[in-house]
């Protein structure tokens, strides 16, 4: 995990407040023992912390009492300023268990543990029938340290859930067009029964996570909203940490990290030197806007830069040499620094750019836009579209090609969505049949 988000200004991990709640529930699982975990007290104190769970579905502080639950998840092993927690060096070959202790680290130093029903012992993950399946931790015996941090108490750990308003028409832009109808209330229990599932079977040592979900009124890019909410968020609820944010302003991860809250996808991608200076509190689920425009800056230099567009629809493209033009989702001023950023990267390589055409995510204008657009790039002469937008905005450009009959070579550059099938199927066949680059997953 780096501390990355979407696609410059694009439509990354938060910008589909229906999709990859799962990314999110394992993000916090993996980081809040990492955060949290203190090994203090007696380990053969046989009295552990009551385990407790609820969910608020409104925007007050949860106050009931939680229920029990089983406690679960995996440590990374860090404090939020990079040291190790108490109890974390290796403990010597057959001696006690030291907190926390991976199934590995178990059998390579011959320390017996008695698993439980939640370690799959022949595997060495917990039992959980999945691919990403992580390792075993000892079950937990002793003093878990209490209130280790913000949000974080002898038995809960509470997080928030970040939810816009179920009509804002930017989000609907993106879910109606892979049927997607999700409400808010839906996706929060969907999320509590994420929580719930990674619970039975992590190591929290002795918490639970208590998921609270906030419904903000404002719109993805209203910037004065996000900034208020977070206030609110960290004031009104006092968490250990943050899930989603609006998807077109970092206002609201920039109000959190200065209050010292963990968010995990909770901005638009922003350049590193934003995420340096917010350093630990922002953490993204996705490749970062630098890092995609790192590798497609090697695969357009190094694969295809000097060479004949071989793989556009239009027979008379195939015989030319490369003319690109480069289509970019353009959300704040970072969106179009990362951009011409790129461009600079590009042009060192022996790559010349001969459109540099920016579009804002509006559904009222985004038609309109495409049409411009394309119409400009077909007037130039381009061979090649470099797009590095978000997941829908190609079903618009893709007809629009195909109506104004122009029909180029179309190169990803790790926008976010367009790897996913539902979306995919949305966009011009004929077009995308000439589409290839690199993948954001």
């Amino acid at each position: 995990m780096q501390p990355a988000n979407a696609e410059g200004g694009g439509s990354g991990s938060s910008a589909l407040k229906k999709w990859g709640p799962i990314g999110g529930v394992i993000a916090v699982i993996a980081l809040v023992v990492g955060f949290v975990v203190v090994s203090s007290g007696d380990d053969n104190d046989d009295s552990a912390p009551p385990a407790t769970d609820s969910q608020t579905t409104d925007n007050e502080p949860a106050g009931s009492t939680p229920a029990d639950s089983t406690p679960g998840t995996e440590p990374d092993g860090t404090d939020p300023d990079g040291t190790e927690p108490d109890g974390t060096e290796a403990p010597p070959s057959g001696g006690e268990i030291t907190y926390p202790l991976s199934f590995a680290d178990a059998q390579e130093q011959g320390i017996e543990v008695a698993w439980d029903d939640r370690c799959d012992t022949e595997l060495g993950t917990v039992a959980i029938k999945w691919f990403f399946a992580p390792s075993c931790y000892a079950p937990f015996d002793g003093d878990n340290g209490g209130a280790t941090a913000v949000g974080v108490t002898g038995e809960t750990i509470k997080v928030v859930q970040y939810q816009g308003p179920d009509d804002d028409p930017i989000i609907a832009y993106l879910t109606d067009a892979v049927s997607v109808d999700d409400t808010n209330a839906e996706e929060a229990e969907t999320l509590q029964d994420m929580f719930d599932l990674f619970g039975d079977y992590y190591e929290l040592y002795g918490r639970t996570v208590e998921l609270v979900v906030y419904e903000s009124t404002g719109l993805t890019d209203d910037a004065v909203t996000a900034r208020a909410d977070a206030v609110r968020i960290a004031e009104d609820f006092e968490p250990f940490a943050v899930l989603g944010g609006p998807a077109l302003t970092n206002a609201f991860a920039d109000e959190l990290a200065a209050r010292d809250i963990l968010c995990v996808g909770c901005t638009p991608g922003q350049d590193p030197q934003w995420y340096e200076d917010r350093d630990p509190y922002v953490w993204g689920l996705a490749i970062g806007a630098e890092q995609s425009r790192t590798h497609g800056t090697e695969f357009i230099t190094k694969q295809l830069s000097g060479k004949n567009a071989e793989y556009a629809g239009d027979p008379e493209f195939q015989s030319q040499a490369r003319k690109y033009g480069l289509v970019y989702l353009e959300s704040s001023a970072t969106s179009t620094t990362i951009a011409e950023n790129f461009v600079d990267d590009l042009e060192a390589g022996g790559v010349e750019i001969s459109e540099f055409l920016p579009y804002v995510l509006d559904p009222a204008s985004i038609q309109a836009s495409a049409a411009q657009i394309i119409g400009k790039l077909k007037a130039a002469g381009v061979t090649s579209i470099i797009f590095t937008g978000d997941g829908i905005a190609p079903r618009d450009f893709t007809n629009e090609a195909t109506a104004q009959e122009y029909f180029p070579e179309w190169i990803i550059v790790a926008p976010a969505l367009v790897d996913v099938t539902a979306f995919a199927r949305t966009y011009d066949q004929e077009q995308w049949a000439h589409a290839f680059g690199v993948s954001s997953g």
